[in-house]
C-alpha cells in the first residue's frame, strides 16, 4: 500500500516520470503498470505490452470495475498480488509482486482473493 500511493503521487504529479518507478528492485519481482478504464495497458515496464487489450481477462474487469484494491491470484503455483488505486485522470495504478518471492516484506492481499 506505500507503494502504491508513493507511486499514485509521483504518476499524479508527473506522467512521464513514471518510468522512474520500475527502475527500483522490488522484492517479490515487483513492478508499476498502468490501465486504462478500457482494460488497455497504457504503461508497463515490458514495452511490447502498452497498447494490449487485457480487458477480457476476468481479474482486469474486477479491477475497472472496483478501480481501488487488491487480487491475489494463483498463476501456475505462484501466488500473485495486485494492488491497484484509481488515478486523478481515471486510469488505474496497478502493483504487481510474488508473493511467494517477496518473503513477507509486503502485506498480503487478504480480501477478495481468486484463483485464475
Amino acid at each position: 500500500q506505500e507503494e502504491l500511493s508513493r507511486a499514485r503521487g509521483v504518476r499524479d504529479n508527473d506522467r512521464d516520470q513514471f518510468v522512474r518507478l520500475n527502475r527500483t528492485s522490488y522484492p517479490g519481482n515487483g513492478y508499476f503498470y498502468i490501465l486504462s478504464p478500457a482494460g488497455l495497458i497504457l504503461r508497463h515496464p515490458e514495452k511490447a505490452l502498452e497498447g494490449v487489450d487485457y480487458s477480457s481477462y476476468d481479474f482486469v474487469m474486477r479491477i475497472i470495475r472496483e478501480k481501488n484494491g487488491c487480487i491475489s491470484l494463483d498463476a501456475g503455483g505462484r501466488q500473485i498480488n495486485i494492488f491497484y488505486a484509481e488515478l486523478k485522470n481515471g486510469d488505474i495504478l496497478c502493483f504487481t509482486f510474488e508473493s511467494s518471492a517477496a518473503g513477507k516484506t509486503y502485506k498480503e492481499c487478504t480480501r477478495g482473493s481468486r484463483n485464475n
